[in-house]
């Protein structure tokens, strides 16, 4: 179990594939020794909350406590060591013996139906240290989600919703198509949001319980989204014409809509940690092509004891802008540590001079995480 014996599958599962692995599970229970179909319902609405939600399997079913091993070493440490030809695996206690908690899996109590909103909401445990504040919604007007609705009526307070062992309910997608595995279900429900323009990495963070907003990143960039806005620059570079950017890769005749932040909002960019209060909202923002040119007077504003007040979003565009290159630039080790740290003093300085007191604080966070790592 776990293992892609078919390699991992990139085509995305459309609704039509969806009635049809549906199908093969059996309109009445059955006792042989088979894993699909025993329980119709439970194995379809399984299938159901897997394809709409996008949750892993562990978060799901829930998983018993596992031995693990993990490096003793730093990663900046094994970077180190590797530099200076040290092979550090074969060091005495390389490694450290963990042992992962018991989930829980999805029970009665984290699924409540929201009458007025015809939505399921289900608070599910995000795992691999990721963190959902909100519970996710399914509305009932979605294809088949009524299964999920029968299936978490007939189970019993206390109980979990789908009482099946993590191995059993892998064998159930194994039987429904061999090359799929439960993974695959969340890739394609990340595919099909990034399919929509107006997704964002904050949208993708708080549905899929990401900390890292450099995951959300990187989705978007399989999707092809960043290909499409290059090649959308140079259609309205030399030709004049705006296009909306789609990853179906169909364009349009048409200007953009501009989603500004609200003022309330906190902008987070790839890799800075949120370390905020749970009530700030937070927005990831990308600096458009305009405001990179409103930066070409950084210098001269640095310059100034003080700066204007209509110079001051400019400043603030130019230090958000290095700040995000840094950022990238460490996480791909283009740059040492020094470097970034030097980097991060001349955003600092740009921040003070407009005033940004909450970007401070958020830098300071960010560059004591960044030193733990890569320090």
């Amino acid at each position: 179990m776990g293992k892609y014996i078919h390699g991992k599958q990139k085509k995305e599962i459309t609704i039509e594939q969806l009635s049809d692995l549906l199908l093969k599970v059996k309109k009445e229970p059955r006792t042989e020794h088979h894993y699909l179909g025993v329980d119709p319902l439970r194995d379809s609405s399984l299938l159901i909350i897997y394809f709409f939600s996008g949750l892993r399997l562990s978060e799901v079913v829930g998983d018993r406590p596992r031995r693990f091993k993990v490096s003793r070493f730093s990663m900046a440490k094994r970077e180190d060591m590797v530099r200076s030809g040290i092979n550090w695996k074969t060091q005495p206690n390389a490694y450290v013996v963990k042992t992962s908690p018991e989930y829980p899996g999805i029970r009665k109590e984290d699924i409540e139906f929201d009458e007025e909103k015809n939505v399921l909401k289900i608070n599910a445990l995000a795992l691999k240290h990721g963190k959902r504040d909100s519970p996710l919604q399914l509305s009932l007007d979605l294809p088949y989600v009524d299964l999920v609705k029968q299936q978490w009526e007939r189970t019993s307070p206390g109980k979990k919703v789908w009482n099946l062992k993590r191995e059993y309910a892998w064998q159930i997608i194994k039987e429904l198509d061999p090359k799929f595995y439960t993974h695959y279900f969340r890739f394609n429900r990340v595919m099909e949001f990034i399919r929509d323009p107006k997704t964002n990495p904050a949208h993708l963070l708080s549905w899929f319980g990401w900390r890292r907003l450099q995951t959300a990143y990187n989705y978007l960039a399989l999707g092809g989204r960043r290909i499409e806005e290059m090649s959308a620059t140079m259609i309205e570079q030399y030709t004049g014409k705006k296009v909306e950017v789609s990853s179906e890769q169909e364009k349009e005749e048409t200007s953009p809509p501009q989603i500004e932040p609200k003022k309330e909002e906190v902008e987070v960019f790839p890799s800075t940690p949120v370390l905020l209060d749970n009530s700030q909202a937070q927005q990831s923002l990308e600096p458009t092509k305009q405001e990179e040119k409103k930066g070409i007077d950084i210098f001269q504003l640095l310059k100034k004891d003080e700066v204007e007040p209509e110079k001051r979003e400019e400043l603030k565009m130019g230090a958000l802008a290095k700040w995000k290159m840094l950022d990238e630039a460490i996480v791909k080790e283009k740059i040492f540590w020094s470097e970034y740290k030097e980097g991060m003093e001349d955003v600092k300085r740009m921040l003070q001079k407009c005033g940004e007191e909450k970007w401070l604080v958020i830098l300071k966070n960010t560059v004591e995480f960044k030193k733990k790592k890569y320090g």
